[in-house]
C-alpha cells in the first residue's frame, strides 16, 4: 500500500475547518461541535515538531476556502493548504461541504489501491464529523472477493469518528471551550492464494481539537495507536 500517500490524503481532508448517524437520539445541540466555512475562508497553523523533548517551529502553513462547485449533485467549496505565503493554485485541492448533519469530503477514490477493485470507495461523499451524534460510522464495507488469478481477498474497511472528550484552550490570549473528535480508519486485508495466506492490518487515527465558530484548533496524528509528537495549531483565521 502507498501507506504516506493514502495517509496524507485522509489527513488533508480531515484537517479542513468548516462550519457547519448511527445514534438515533443524539444530545443537545449545544453540546456538539459546530462551526462554518464560506469561500474565501482562510485559517493559519504553525507546525510545531520536536526533538529529544524540545518543541519547535517546523513551518508554517495556510488552509483555504474558495471557488465554489458542484460535485457529486452536491454544492461545495475548493479546499487547499500551502505553504504559507506560497500562492494558493500552487496546491493539490479536495472538495468539500457542510449541511445541518455533518462536514463532508467527497472523493473519487477513498482510498486508491482498493479503490481499483471496490466501487463502494470510489466516487462518493464521506462523513468526517456529525453535527449530531457522538458517535457514527461514515464508511463500513466487508468484502470477500477472489480474482481471476486465484487470489482471495477478505477485507474489513471501516472509518469511524466519535465525540472523545473536551478541554479549555487559549487561541489569540481568549480562553474556549473546545472539543476532542477522535477519527479512526481501520482496515484488515487476509489475502490467500495456494494455500498460503498474508495478514495486513491498517489502524490510523486523526485527533481533531475544535472550537465552534472557528474550526480546527489542533490537530494530530497516530499510527497503530500511538500518537505522533509533531501537531498543528491555530495561530489566525480570517
Amino acid at each position: 500500500m502507498k501507506y504516506t500517500t493514502q495517509l496524507l490524503l485522509l489527513i488533508l481532508a480531515i484537517a479542513l475547518t468548516t462550519s457547519c448517524g448511527d445514534d438515533t437520539s443524539g444530545p443537545s445541540e449545544a453540546s456538539l461541535p459546530h462551526f462554518t466555512f464560506n469561500d474565501g475562508n482562510v485559517w493559519y497553523y504553525d507546525m510545531i515538531d520536536s526533538e529529544e523533548g524540545v518543541e519547535f517551529l517546523d513551518k508554517k502553513i495556510e488552509e483555504h476556502t474558495l471557488s465554489p462547485s458542484t460535485v457529486g449533485g452536491k454544492d461545495c467549496l475548493k479546499y487547499y493548504i500551502i505553504d504559507e505565503g506560497d500562492k494558493t493554485e500552487n496546491s493539490d485541492f479536495i472538495y468539500a461541504m457542510t449541511d445541518e448533519s455533518g462536514y463532508y469530503i467527497y472523493y473519487d477514490e477513498l482510498y486508491e489501491d482498493l479503490a481499483d477493485n471496490f466501487t463502494e470507495l470510489r466516487d462518493l461523499w464521506v462523513k468526517y464529523i456529525d453535527f449530531k451524534n457522538k458517535n457514527w460510522t461514515s464508511v463500513d464495507i466487508n468484502k470477500d472477493t477472489t480474482f481471476e488469478d486465484g487470489t482471495n481477498l477478505k477485507l474489513s474497511f471501516k472509518l469511524s469518528g466519535s465525540l472523545i472528550g473536551r478541554e479549555e484552550v487559549t487561541y489569540k490570549n481568549q480562553k474556549y471551550n473546545s472539543f476532542i473528535t477522535r477519527i479512526d480508519l481501520t482496515i484488515n486485508e487476509t489475502l490467500s492464494k495456494d494455500g498460503e495466506s498474508e495478514i495486513k492490518t491498517t489502524f490510523n487515527s486523526i485527533e481533531l481539537t475544535t472550537i465552534n465558530d472557528i474550526g480546527n484548533y489542533k490537530l494530530r496524528q497516530a499510527r497503530d495507536g500511538v500518537f505522533r509528537d509533531s501537531y498543528q495549531v491555530l495561530t489566525d483565521h480570517k
